[in-house]
């Protein structure tokens, strides 16, 4: 599914990213569609900008940041939750299950997120919860989700056909191995 994307030109490279997506131009964190032509990512300026559509790819990183090819640094969050995703000394960060998880097994977090995790958030988006919940109730609200999230992240890598394919490939093993013994 192709997604409406800003294409940031730079002396050093090119960044396609979601209006949304936060990224740090001119020394501050902010949403993509407030870049200009002129604004500093990283070392370099902006000399392009264009709409265009393309896939979103949404990495996961344990810090919340990613350092993109040419240098410019961007949030793997989107611009609702950033804010208080980077600027977090408790919750979740740097306490966060998901962050561990994302940290141990990167493949299977990026295949929960894109399979379940982003379906959900297209049809049920928090940012009306952050707005609905009191300031003190936010991060009793993140500590939740955070639960919940590690939580499916479990189903999912219990479910998945790649998780299911190794545990025939352990019982296979263990159960030669068995028989083997038995035999001596």
């Amino acid at each position: 599914v192709a997604s409406p994307l800003l294409q940031l030109r730079h002396a050093d490279g090119e960044l396609s990213l979601t209006p949304d997506h936060v990224l740090q131009a001119g020394g501050i964190f902010v949403a993509a569609r407030c870049v200009s032509v002129g604004t500093k990512l990283g070392e370099s300026e902006v000399s392009h900008i264009a709409a265009v559509h393309g896939e979103v790819v949404n990495p996961l990183t344990a810090s919340g940041k990613i350092l993109t090819h040419g240098g410019a640094l961007a949030s793997t969050y989107p611009e609702w939750i950033a804010e208080y995703m980077l600027s977090s000394a408790l919750v979740p960060l740097p306490l966060s299950l998901s962050n561990l998880i994302s940290y141990l097994l990167p493949e299977t977090t990026q295949a929960y997120y894109d399979a379940a995790v982003e379906p959900l958030i297209a049809h049920a988006h928090p940012k009306r919860l952050k707005a609905a919940l009191p300031a003190y109730l936010v991060p009793a609200a993140f500590l939740l989700s955070d639960l919940a999230l590690s939580a499916g992240f479990v189903a999912f890598s219990v479910a998945s056909p790649a998780t299911q394919l190794a545990r025939a490939i352990v019982q296979a093993v263990v159960g030669c191995g068995e028989v083997v013994n038995l035999k001596h």
